[in-house]
This record gives structure tokens, sequence and C-alpha cells, in this order.
């Protein structure tokens, strides 16, 4: 039976997050000697290879990214538990750690884990903001349970993930009152050289809206290139331009009374996902985001 020793796993893996014995050192406050011992011992007692040499660098071996994976996992609830514990948070609430692609809209966010605060549920949540590729590599670490992105995993990436389909929108163009007035008659061909607010080339919006432009022979004047929501509601209002958004996030901002619905493109759809390390979705608090999502957010806004 295998002895595992946490302080030598630790010591592992400091040196592989900081790729050398070297650097490792610094963060522990040890003598290499030390360190170099420790690790050979660990590699021995548990009967595997960690790291191949290249050149002055350590490189982790197929064996030694398995164990770094675990050990991220062990080290990511210890450090759970510590900010508990010093935080003084009830200790019988359930933690979920929730990645949010930063592209999303933050109205459907909102609507989208809101629930999760419900009185009575007791849930303790952790959302990290970042590019989608980005959170796939802490999810692979065991540093996040879930992601929520617009777009799916790459079958390309090597990180065990898999896609479950929250639902998906139409997308609404919208702009200030007196635009909307000028050109919604001939809707959507009144698009072509309209001033328009385009998202970020890379973003799965801006893909949609490039296809379906393309596929309706349309040619709207680009007069800015956007990510933040605010700025396109901004300069919306302004009568900059028209921006799209998908409908399933487009309500609150379309309270405002400076800003109209010019129209819809309904064959253009965005698709939103909860992307998980497992094929079947079993963890209880992705599976309420799910349900509620397609009871409550995208089955009311076929019905409107």
């Amino acid at each position: 039976m295998i002895n595992l020793n946490y302080q030598h796993l630790y010591y592992f893996w400091e040196v592989a997050k900081h790729g050398g014995i070297t650097k490792a050192c610094e963060k522990l406050l040890l003598a290499q000697p030390t360190v170099s011992v420790q690790l050979k011992h660990f590699s021995k007692s548990i009967g595997l290879k960690l790291f191949n040499r290249n050149g002055r660098n350590l490189v982790l071996s197929q064996d030694g990214k398995m164990v770094f994976e675990f050990a991220s996992q062990i080290f990511s609830l210890g450090n759970n538990l510590r900010t508990r514990i010093l935080l003084g948070e009830n200790t019988s609430n359930t933690t979920i750690k929730i990645g949010i692609a930063d592209v999303l809209p933050r109205e459907l966010v909102f609507n989208l884990i809101n629930p999760l605060l419900a009185d009575g549920l007791n849930i303790f949540l952790q959302c990290h903001d970042d590019e989608t590729h980005a959170l796939l590599g802490k999810l692979a670490l065991g540093e996040l349970d879930i992601v929520i992105s617009d777009v799916p995993v790459n079958p390309f990436i090597k990180v065990k993930s898999y896609n479950h389909l929250i639902g998906e929108s139409s997308v609404t163009f919208i702009g200030s009152c007196k635009l909307v007035a000028k050109y919604k008659p001939g809707f959507p061909n009144s698009l072509s050289n309209a001033p328009f607010l385009m998202p970020m080339k890379g973003t799965s919006l801006r893909q949609i809206l490039d296809n379906w432009f393309d596929e309706n022979n349309l040619a709207p004047k680009i007069v800015a290139e956007l990510t933040d929501i605010d700025l396109f509601e901004d300069f919306g209002k302004s009568g900059k331009g028209f921006f799209a958004l998908p409908q399933v996030a487009s309500m609150g901002i379309l309270k405002n009374k400076k800003l109209k619905t010019l129209g819809k493109a309904e064959t253009a759809k965005e698709s939103f996902f909860i992307i998980s390390p497992e094929k079947i979705l079993k963890n209880e608090i992705a599976l309420l985001i799910l349900k509620n999502a397609r009871a409550n957010i995208f089955n009311k806004m076929k019905q409107n």
C-alpha cells in the first residue's frame, strides 16, 4: 500500500507550478538540496517518474501531469477550507466555484446564478471572470467546478471537459429612438450602411453577426469595435450606432427609455453552455442553473 506523504506532494506541486526547483525553493524558503531529496523520496515512494529533463528545466512526465492534476485539486480544497475558517463562514454551506466567460452579458449571468443565493440553499458562491480558454485551464486543474460560456469546448483542445447546452437566443438589434425611427422602415435591408457598434473580432457574437450580414448581403458601417456592455449602451443612447445583443440578455437594457429595438435576426442564434469535467452533469448546483435557465429564462423568452 502506498503511504502518501502530503508534505512531499506539496513540494512536488510547487516545483511543478514554478517549472523548476530554484523558484520553488524561493517560495518554500527551503534549500535546494532539501527539496531535491524530498522529491526523490516522493517519486520512489509512489513508484512513478514525475519529471523529465529538458536542458536545465524540469518537464512533467505523463505520470507527473496526472499527479499534478490531483495535487491541484487537493490543495485547492485546502485553500478553500482555510479561507472559510478564517472568514468564519458557515462550513455547512456548499461551495460552488463558477468560471464565467468575460464576454457574457452581465444581465444573463445575473439571471443564471441569482437563484443560487435563494434563502435556504446554503450555497457559497465563488465567481471568476476570464477568457474561456483561461477558465478551461482552471477547470482542468480542479480550481473551478463549472464554466459558463458562449462557446463550446473545441474538440481539439486537450482538456477533459464536456458541453451542456443551456439554451439558444436569437439576436436583437438595439439603437437610440432617433436611429430606430430612421432605419425601422425596410429592416433588415436598412442596416446596410447604417452605423453599427460591433463586438470585437474573435468573439462568438461577432462571428454570428458577420455570418448573418454576409448571408443577407448587408454591409453596415462599423464605427467602433467594443467589448464592454456599458460602452455599447452609452454609445447606443447617444445615437452613435446600433448594437446587437442576444434577446435573452436585452430586457434590462431596453428598460432605458432612450433605447429601442430595431428588429430581430431570428436565424442568427447565440448558444450558451455549461462546461463541466463530467460527461453527464451530476453537480447539483450546475443542474439547478441548467433547469432554472431552461424553464425561467429561455422558455419564457420563446413565449414573448
